[in-house]
């Protein structure tokens, strides 16, 4: 899937007293938005009169260098400054505020929040501009308390491949990588999340033991040559889970661990139900807010 081609945007700052015809005028012209400001920023009453009185500057973005001329032929006297808009990642500057993730035994955090020490056995540096999944989420949180309660068990068998299903950023995989000698397959629907997944995953010195692939459920060759697996982890959502059971028993064999979530507390039944009717066990479940992760035996 590819980005969107990146739009140059223009501000326009104009200070009138006529700001009401300019309005018009900057709509007209087709401006994107339109931001009337007062000096208390809200409109002005006067209660003598029954109209509003506004403040005397308006702003206005386009997706084109506009042309002055029309504005400035209003009111001569008008100040209008315009400029190009800084293009700014704001996925990317929304992150370098987020938090590091404690999820023992894992410390998840991007190079804006990189401890100087840590105490965790097992640190994941995640790429501050992914899109998809920072590891804040409680699902994925679940995840990581669950994969690591199976590393400390024991029970993730090093002679089998894991599989990390809906990949997103790539935390869980290099969780996998990072604690076990096994190799992980990561799979995503969007192939952006498999890009930034190969991309944290040569972060975090991993990359030869993760091998990303974009593919729906368990429809990829790559999937299908590494099965059957020691350990599936999926955290997408309840409804494709549960029309997915059935593949889990086909990609695992006696023995093989499954960790569940994205899904809420009220689809837990559900979905464990399913699961039981193809031939998995539910060893435990765990809960946070809203949200379940649910670990299965075949």
């Amino acid at each position: 899937m590819s980005s969107p081609p990146e739009v140059d945007l223009f501000r326009v700052i104009v200070r009138s007293r006529h700001i009401q015809h300019i309005e018009q005028a900057l709509e007209d012209a087709g401006a994107l938005s339109v931001y009337l400001a007062s000096s208390d920023e809200m409109p002005l009453a006067d209660p003598r009169q029954s109209d509003f009185r506004f403040g005397d500057q308006i702003e206005a973005l386009f997706d084109y260098p506009p042309d002055r001329a029309p504005w400035q032929a209003l009111d001569p006297q008008a100040d209008i400054h315009i400029e190009r808009v800084e293009k700014i990642d704001w996925v990317s500057q929304s992150q370098q505020n987020l938090p590091r993730i404690n999820a023992p035994p894992y410390c998840g955090f991007g190079a804006h929040a990189r401890p100087a020490h840590h105490s965790y056995r097992t640190a994941i540096e995640l790429e501050a501009g992914a899109a998809f999944g920072t590891g804040h989420h409680e699902t994925t949180q679940l995840c990581l308390k669950a994969i690591g309660a199976l590393v400390k068990r024991g029970r993730i068998p090093a002679q089998q491949s894991c599989l990390d299903m809906g990949c997103g950023s790539g935390i869980l995989a290099i969780a996998l990588a990072k604690s076990t000698p096994t190799y992980v397959i990561a799979s995503d629907i969007d192939a952006e999340a498999v890009t930034v997944t190969r991309h944290n995953a040569a972060r975090n010195g991993v990359s030869q033991h993760i091998h990303a692939v974009e593919a729906a459920g368990f429809q990829h060759p790559v999937i299908r040559q590494h099965a059957p697996y020691g350990l599936i982890v999926a955290n997408i959502l309840a409804h494709p889970l549960c029309d997915l059971a059935t593949g889990f028993a086909e990609h695992t064999r006696a023995g093989s661990m499954v960790v569940l979530s994205g899904l809420l507390q009220t689809q837990a039944q559900r979905v464990k139900a399913r699961f039981r009717s193809a031939g998995f066990v539910v060893s435990s479940s765990d809960f946070q807010g809203d949200w379940a992760c649910l670990t299965l035996t075949r």
